[in-house]
Parts: structure tokens; sequence; C-alpha cells
């Protein structure tokens, strides 16, 4: 019943090259300075990745990135390259060298401020963000092209009050 968050993709570079995973497990921490927490597990590669380099992006996808969206959710980065099967565009970002989507609707460059290893959480601050302006200023302008992809739990998604379905994809 908590799920209801933008879903994110989650931009990492590692010995791999670059990787994204999905979150929705994510909230605003502080505005000053703009701080954001989340959650992701220590198994995950995107994890082992942001350990490694501190740093990380924060992308929002809308509905046309679904289907990549539920593959980078569905499968490990330590099976596959994920961005190079999905044909996810990936550029270095403006400030820190991490992916960004630019597909997505914004972008936020975050630098790994402290980590709980037994909660699992991450609190990063926001160096900086750009978005879309026919999706995002100020707010969210949901009434056109603004509409992030919110995960409602399963394979149930939330566009605007569109209501989306999409399982998992572990295969391309």
């Amino acid at each position: 019943m908590l799920l209801n968050n933008p879903v994110t993709l989650i931009g990492t570079r590692g010995e791999g090259g670059y990787n994204a995973c999905a979150l929705s497990w994510i909230t605003p921490a502080s505005k000053a300075p703009p701080t954001i927490s989340l959650y992701l597990n220590p198994s995950h590669l995107s994890r082992e990745n942001i350990e490694k380099t501190a740093v990380f992006s924060l992308n929002f996808p809308d509905r046309g990135l679904i289907r990549e969206t539920a593959f980078a959710g569905g499968v490990s980065g330590r099976k596959v390259s994920k961005l190079k099967i999905c044909g996810l565009a990936a550029i270095r970002g403006k400030i820190l060298n991490v992916p960004i989507f630019p597909d997505c609707l914004a972008q936020m460059e975050c630098r790994v401020a402290h980590m709980d290893q037994s909660s699992h959480r991450l609190d990063a601050v926001v160096v900086y963000a750009m978005a879309d302006e026919e999706a995002f200023y100020d707010h969210w302008r949901v009434e056109g092209k603004g509409r992030p992809l919110q995960h409602l739990g399963g394979p149930w998604y939330q566009s605007g009050g569109e209501l989306l379905q999409q399982k998992k994809i572990r295969y391309w």
C-alpha cells in the first residue's frame, strides 16, 4: 500500500561499464542540501557499483519506457548488459561520471553522503538535476508529457490516471 512513488532507473558505472536498475524505494530526505534516501539490496550490482564509486544517477521514465524499466528490474546486470540488450541510451552526466538516460523525463546526479549497511539505506546529495520543461517545472506537469511512471506493486504501474500492467521481463 505504500508503493506509489515514481519509478527511477538508477544509473551506475562499474568495471563492466554502465548499468541500470529499477527502483521505487526512494524518498526526499532534506531540502538543504537536497538529499534523497533510497533502499537498495547489497546483492545488486548497482549497489556494489555505488559502494565503489559513491555516485549514481536517478532517472525518471515515462510510460514509453515501461518495458525497459521492467527489464532493468527483472534481470541482473551481473548476467547481462541490460542497456545494450534493451537499447536504452546512456550518456555521461554533466557533473559526475555517472550514466544518465536522456530518454527519461528527468535526471538527477547524486553523491553518496551516508551508507547504512544494516538497513541497506543510502543517503545522497543531489548535485545536479535537469528535466524536460514540458514534463517538469516546479512540479510534474501531468496534464501533458510529464507523466512519470509510478510502480503500484507487482506488475501494476500508473501513468497519470491510467493503470498499466507490465510483468517483469527476464528476456528481451
